[in-house]
């Protein structure tokens, strides 16, 4: 609660004074209540504080709320508003960004059954400046400043591992095949979830009287049922792992960060690019998880100059973790090379330098596994000078895949700070 709007908002963007914003880096002011009765302001204060996140952000549509994204005139003086300087994340009229993350982590989408995940990124769409158009295949199109200098494609999958039913046994018990890379040592006790709302637990024959660990085709699924007739699923029906999003401190886990966490952030990037000189190709593809397929005919069909995954990388900082100076919580990764694609060293020196002059952290990557829609991009047509930013991940491929929050909102940052300028290779 506050006499003066002007000079708490210059307080809070010269981090003169403690609290979220200091410590996030948030220089925009994008709410605020008006009250002229000093005792109902604190009233209104001390019940706002005892609300949840939910809570707050419905509360926030009730009498003397104001919206402030286009900014008083003290606001939009003090503030960042959008421009290329502003750093740190900005909260907005609409579903806020970890909440985006909840709700795209937690649906059902394995390669080839996308629906869920494309339903949802359509939906935050929706008002955008962006031309969007859906692929043969099933990725979304959302193409910003189309005819811009420099055709720049950048790519998140909206697919995840999961399993595919091959056999249903007379008392009701399914076999399965992997769908993408399934970590067998990740499966046992889990539950996998199917579109038509059955749930099952992963089993494993003789499980106590085994030497080594089992291979995929001793592991079953458990419907609870006791004959074929009741067991709810088929031949050919997918599943995908169930496990809810949780936070840990400023850690997001979720069973389907790769690569969701991509998908959350080009639709804050494309939400947050006022302008740009480029054409900005956002693609979220099908597919990757099974060998790239979604990128490697969109961007066929799109014809980039440049192409930029944002998928997730592997990280070197757990207890006897390989040897990677990849750490969750020091900034995007810059990839240099995966096993399959070296990235261009034009776009990476780019992207460095663009980092660097906007004071954003990053670390560089070389992933001795693993690839990314990146490796599809750069041999379409007579080739694509591509590259990746990576969001640090530990427990890649399980269903409690682990990112840090800050390096999501600088991914976004980076991002920004890439397009909203030319991009040549020169």
């Amino acid at each position: 609660m506050e006499e003066s709007l002007c000079r708490r908002v210059s307080e809070h963007k010269q981090k003169s004074t403690h609290g979220f914003t200091a410590k996030f880096s948030v220089t925009r002011l994008v709410y605020y209540e008006k009250n002229r009765d000093v005792h109902a302001a604190m009233a209104g204060e001390k019940q706002i504080r005892g609300w949840r996140l939910s809570k707050k952000i419905a509360g926030t549509m009730r009498p003397g709320a104001i919206w402030a994204k286009n900014g008083s005139a003290c606001a939009e003086k003090m503030a960042a508003h959008g421009r290329s300087d502003a750093r740190g994340f900005t909260y907005e009229k609409r579903l806020p960004m970890k909440a985006l993350i909840r709700r795209l982590v937690e649906a059902h989408g394995p390669s080839g059954r996308e629906d869920e995940v494309r339903d949802i990124v359509l939906d935050e769409l929706q008002g955008s400046a962006a031309q969007v158009e859906i692929s043969p295949l099933g990725s979304v199109h959302a193409i910003v400043n189309k005819g811009g200098a420099t055709r720049v494609m950048l790519a998140a999958h909206m697919d995840e591992i999961g399993v595919i039913v091959s056999h249903v046994d007379e008392r009701g018990f399914a076999r399965f095949h992997p769908i993408g890379w399934v970590d067998v040592n990740t499966c046992l006790g889990h539950r996998v979830h199917f579109a038509n709302g059955a749930t099952a637990v992963i089993g494993v024959e003789n499980r106590w009287d085994r030497k080594k660990p089992p291979g995929l085709q001793e592991l079953f699924l458990d419907f609870g049922v006791d004959s074929a007739r009741r067991c709810p699923v088929k031949v050919g029906d997918t599943g995908s792992f169930d496990r809810p999003f949780a936070e840990i401190g400023d850690r997001l886990v979720a069973k389907s960060m790769d690569d969701r966490i991509g998908v959350a952030i080009l639709l804050e990037t494309l939400r947050r690019l006022s302008s740009t000189p480029n054409e900005v190709q956002f693609v979220f593809t099908v597919q990757e998880e099974v060998g790239v397929r979604g990128a490697r005919t969109s961007a066929f069909g799109l014809d980039p100059h440049v192409g930029i995954a944002v998928d997730i990388t592997d990280t070197g900082d757990t207890p006897r973790a390989h040897k990677m100076p990849v750490r969750l919580g020091k900034g995007p990764a810059i990839k240099v090379r995966d096993k399959g694609m070296i990235a261009d060293p034009r776009l990476v020196d780019l992207m460095v330098r663009r980092a660097r002059a906007a004071h954003i952290p990053y670390q560089l990557e070389v992933m001795e596994l693993g690839g990314t829609d990146a490796a599809a991009i750069q041999l379409t047509r007579a080739g694509v000078p591509s590259g990746a930013l990576s969001i640090p991940c530990r427990y890649a491929h399980t269903p409690s895949e682990m990112v840090d929050l800050r390096d999501v909102e600088n991914a976004v940052e980076l991002l920004l700070a890439l397009l909203r300028r030319a991009i040549r290779l020169d």
